[in-house]
């Protein structure tokens, strides 16, 4: 391969590269009444470049056997890089930081003040070297933190979104990043339409 050959290759690496690491949202997926809204982007934690994807969803199927799921799963590339962070506090159901709500949310609103959401964080490994977050709530219930979280989301005005996690042992080290919100609306409400009491249902709204 020539110098000029070997230039336009890594000219067009780097293009892809930078493409990739653009924030995005993807289109609302829908499979058998369930449906997902998904966020990805590169960001920075603990001054390292890290890729993450946030995944919303919402099953409003409940019968004998299943109460339908809502809430979000949070993606974490690269685990072991970000020390002192400890994912381990975080994983399995007996895990040290189960019962702690050491994960934030908050709902940046156009002229209006913020809203804050906090939770407890289950956590496990999703490859070895990518950590995952969720919180969750049966999605018949009319009041939890992920239903409110969502409404939020779906009312006109919501521009950002912060997540916040706080390492359970150190309440200095926090794993935190913005995701533009701004001009998702329709896809949040189209995610949570389906729900019993829905703000999109009843004509409700977040103030």
């Amino acid at each position: 391969m020539g110098y000029a050959q070997a230039a336009i290759a890594a000219l067009a690496l780097c293009t892809a590269l930078a493409a990739h690491a653009q924030p995005a949202w993807e289109p609302v997926e829908r499979t058998s009444g369930a449906a997902k809204l998904r966020y990805h982007a590169n960001v920075e934690l603990l001054g390292k470049a890290t890729p993450i994807e946030l995944v919303f969803y919402c099953d409003p199927h409940s019968d004998a056997n299943s109460k339908g799921a809502l809430g979000f799963d949070l993606f974490v590339e690269g685990a072991k890089a970000l020390a002192p962070f400890a994912f381990d506090d975080f994983e399995g159901p007996d895990a040290p930081a189960a019962r702690k709500p050491l994960l934030r949310a908050i709902v940046h609103r156009s002229g209006k003040i913020p809203l804050t959401f906090q939770s407890p964080a289950s956590g496990w490994y999703d490859t070895a070297d990518r950590f995952a977050f969720g919180v969750s709530a049966p999605s018949g219930a009319l009041k939890s933190t992920p239903r409110s979280l969502l409404a939020a989301l779906s009312s006109a005005g919501a521009e950002r979104l912060t997540v916040e996690i706080t390492d359970f042992r150190r309440p200095d080290v926090k794993l935190a990043f913005d995701v533009p919100v701004a001009d998702r609306t329709a896809a949040f409400k189209a995610l949570v339409a389906a729900l019993p009491g829905s703000p999109q249902r009843s004509g409700s709204s977040i103030r």
